[in-house]
């Protein structure tokens, strides 16, 4: 008899739970929010070391030039981020800014924004990559030749590398801001003990060029090393997508082809990659970002109080929001309640909810009724005019629970387990916590 009275005022308090009228958002009245997903574009084949991760990139909220909002990384950006409504930018990037520097690839991107009170936008940023590669190869006939303390320095007027040996042997890429390089080379012939000089000059450059620059020696003979005039260097260097000739002095002028492969070894061999024309790489998988799930009771459990007023519990704003990354959406979110002690498990379980049920797909045996059943309790709307599958975005509102809760269950711990199932098959659990005292 018990049980059948708290199953009735379960339902009961449930159906008189009320939300904010005209606030549907899961944000703070008077609040807009973005939703920002990010990709990285026009990654070059890379080493362990040069690996980019788009978590890391910072990210900035500006308005005009003043910055509202800032994060160090963007894995740690909350689902909606929460601003006044008006026009943003938003910039974002990695972190690295050095003229030149080993294994730092520059990216940068930034797009504008309209944020409206009780609306989530969403907007995706494109990173660019910013800067220019340089590596270096050498033949077995330059090894042979030339002594194995060479260095190969590259400046772009504002930053300097070195390549030792080294640094080459090792894939080491030097990366730098856009601009013309100049290139020279100070080694020892071994058979001699001659000192070599030679330098040459790329007069232009630009963001995504990526140089490969090939030393080869001839056999010794009557090749005059010393001032570079003669000097039997050869350098080859692949761009991306660019028709370029290089002048050795004494040397054929040799045409660069334009289709992303060059005549030195490596990198220049076969072009960059498997991604677009000009050896782009393929760039980040949009498949390694699961959706995200924050809100209250996610971080720190929400708590309710069992001696609270009717109006004080049918206020409380309890949302869970959810968002799939990098232009996926929602394939489906699963709940499973539980509680210790039990008394809102079982009473859940008598009205259909037990187990593990979806809020999003309802043609298993009991979805009909269940889907009923959600939109009288005010959980979701009718999906027929707004459907959950599919969007990007989502705020599953639990508010309307407190007040059963604390009609119904005991003091103790009531837990919501969210699970959101992207368009990729990739998912994300989080748990709704509250904890319910006298």
């Amino acid at each position: 008899m018990k049980n059948l009275f708290l199953i009735a005022a379960f339902a009961l308090l449930m159906l008189s739970g009320c939300s904010k009228e005209g606030y549907d958002s899961g944000i703070k009245e008077g609040y807009g929010a973005v939703s920002i997903g990010l990709e990285s574009s026009g990654e070059f084949t890379q080493t362990k070391a040069e690996s980019v991760e788009v978590a890391d990139f910072y990210v900035k909220i500006l308005k005009g030039e003043t910055v509202v909002k800032s994060f160090n990384r963007y894995a740690d950006i909350p689902n909606a981020v929460e601003v006044t409504p008006g026009t943003y930018t938003i910039q974002a990037g990695s972190h690295g800014n050095d003229p030149a520097a080993f294994d730092q690839p520059i990216y940068f991107g930034e797009g504008d924004f309209t944020v409206q009170a009780g609306k989530v936008v969403p907007v995706d940023v494109k990173c660019t990559l910013q800067n220019m590669k340089v590596t270096i190869k050498y033949t077995e006939a330059f090894g042979k030749e030339i002594s194995d303390n060479f260095e190969i320095a590259v400046t772009n007027g504002t930053g300097n590398l070195v390549f030792t040996k080294t640094i080459i042997d090792n894939n080491q890429s030097g990366y730098f801001s856009v601009g013309p390089l100049s290139i020279r080379l100070n080694g020892t012939r071994k058979s001699t003990g001659e000192e070599i000089l030679h330098s040459i000059d790329i007069p232009d450059g630009k963001a995504q060029d990526h140089f490969v620059l090939t030393f080869d020696a001839q056999e010794t003979g009557d090749i005059q090393f010393g001032d570079g005039t003669n000097s039997g260097i050869t350098i080859d260097y692949t761009v991306n997508n660019r028709n370029v000739e290089i002048i050795v002095p004494g040397e054929d002028e040799t045409p660069i082809p334009d289709d992303g492969t060059g005549s030195g070894s490596g990198d220049g061999g076969s072009g960059e990659g498997g991604g677009t024309e000009g050896g782009e790489g393929g760039g980040e998988s949009v498949n390694e970002y699961l959706p995200a799930i924050s809100g209250d009771g996610i971080t720190t459990p929400v708590q309710i109080s069992k001696s609270a007023t009717d109006a004080e519990l049918a206020a409380m704003t309890v949302d869970i929001n959810i968002a799939t990354l990098n232009s996926k959406t929602i394939n489906d979110i699963l709940v499973t309640i539980s509680s210790n002690p039990s008394s809102l498990q079982e009473a859940a379980a008598a009205l259909g909810l037990s187990g593990t049920f979806s809020i999003v797909n309802f043609d298993d045996a009991t979805g009909a009724d269940r889907k009923a059943l959600l939109i009288e309790l005010g959980l979701i709307k009718d999906p027929a005019t707004d459907p959950i599958k599919g969007q990007s975005s989502y705020v599953f509102k639990i508010g309307s629970f407190m007040s059963a809760l604390a009609a119904v269950a005991e003091p103790g711990t009531c837990n919501f387990e969210v699970k959101v199932i992207d368009s990729q098959a990739k998912e994300s659990t989080a748990n709704c916590i509250v904890n319910i005292v006298e």
